[in-house]
């Protein structure tokens, strides 16, 4: 049944596909939440219940559910995802639809466009193609993201870096693209207040250093290499107390475990499970490593930022915006003995690591404020809408 429309209020969808909350999808719960309801109708579709649309819903948001939109690549299955998807804005006639990661962005994108939504955006979460993956599948994903650019009024962008190389690739055109930085409440991220209280809950000894890794445990985070830099930092610094506390979920745990009994290093390392609290967790921590290969514009390196701690991270798209030369150290990607020569120069240099987290918290405060970035999102709908004076698009 299609809700009744409230003329007044700009009726916007956005797409994800799994209703977790990681990275994208926490990114979208917090554009979707700061979303005025006085003047915007909010919508979500995802393929199944879970924590994001718990969340959405908590915050009065109405969620759909489209089963056929799997993660995973399945020719016949995307086929029936796209036209579940088409059929459902012909009915829900939404104004703008905004689609969040490659399986929903490109399937999302052709069934509004060709359902004649008047507006529909994407946001580029990070490509799934980049330097790492074999040459004909990055041509193909090329392809695939330069068709649905095709169907896009408009690109949002996480970084400069990947905006400039898909104007240069020919993947979207200049006047398609905008640059709209992820943002956290800086604010929330700036206190001290739990640092004792979480750092009890880990066990960590007064003096002994924590160094944070949060994220997805998949193939993107590159979270294997983490107990081989462990076992090199334990030859560099073996007489001064720290941990390295792994904190999040996903298809490569055990692989992980297996790679921490291997290395010898669990005695070093901790792993925990996703955190309710962001803020609290980053609280605890003295330093943040990042080894990931691809990112978009990465919510924990902001989070460290906004906290004040010093980071060491690999040098890709992204995780540049966020560190700028200032904020932390940035490797080469599969470097593992840089990771651990740069994560003994800060355990030994107390005076580096406070200059280093002072310098990002400035950033954080200067680029990275949701509130400020996310009323981009919303001025972006109602500016398109603005100058969208032709008739809705009719249905291909």
């Amino acid at each position: 049944m299609t809700p009744v429309r409230d003329s007044r209020r700009i009726r916007v969808c956005h797409v994800q596909s799994v209703p977790l909350m990681a990275g994208a999808q926490r990114v979208m719960f917090e554009i979707v939440r700061r979303l005025d309801p006085r003047r915007f109708e909010r919508h979500a579709v995802c393929n199944a219940e879970g924590p994001l649309t718990t969340a959405l819903r908590d915050e009065g948001v109405e969620c759909h559910l489209v089963p056929e939109l799997r993660r995973s690549i399945n020719p016949w299955r995307d086929v029936q995802a796209y036209r579940a998807l088409r059929r459902f804005f012909a009915e829900l006639r939404p104004d703008v639809v905004h689609t969040h990661s490659t399986k929903p962005g490109i399937l999302g994108r052709l069934a509004a466009w060709n359902a004649g939504v008047p507006a529909v955006l994407h946001h580029v979460h990070g490509f799934a193609f980049h330097e790492h993956t074999p040459r004909p599948l990055f041509h193909l994903g090329k392809l695939a993201e330069r068709y649905a650019a095709r169907h896009c009024d408009r690109l949002v962008f996480l970084n400069e870096d990947d905006c400039a190389w898909s104007i240069e690739a020919g993947v979207a055109q200049a006047r398609q693209c905008a640059v709209i930085h992820n943002g956290v409440d800086v604010r929330s991220f700036g206190t001290t207040v739990h640092r004792a209280a979480e750092r009890a809950n880990l066990a960590l000894a007064d003096d002994e250093l924590m160094i944070l890794v949060s994220g997805r445990i998949a193939a993107q985070k590159q979270p294997l290499i983490i107990p081989r830099i462990a076992r090199k930092l334990e030859k560099l610094v073996p007489d001064r107390s720290w941990k390295i506390v792994i904190a999040g979920s996903g298809p490569l745990d055990a692989a992980l475990n297996r790679e921490i009994a291997g290395t010898g290093t669990s005695a070093r390392i901790r792993r925990i499970a996703w955190h309710d609290d962001p803020a609290a967790l980053m609280q605890a921590a003295d330093l943040v490593l990042q080894p990931s290969l691809w990112e978009g514009l990465p919510l924990s390196l902001i989070e460290a930022s906004a906290s004040g701690k010093p980071i060491v991270a690999s040098d890709i798209r992204g995780n540049r915006d966020v560190v700028g030369g200032e904020a932390g150290i940035l490797c080469a990607p599969q470097d593992e003995s840089a990771y651990a020569v740069e994560l003994a120069r800060l355990i030994q240099c107390p005076r580096l690591r406070l200059d280093l987290g002072a310098a990002g918290r400035r950033r954080a405060q200067a680029l990275f404020d949701a509130d400020v970035n996310y009323a981009r999102v919303a001025a972006l709908y109602e500016s398109l809408l603005g100058r969208a004076e032709t008739p809705m698009r009719k249905a291909a």
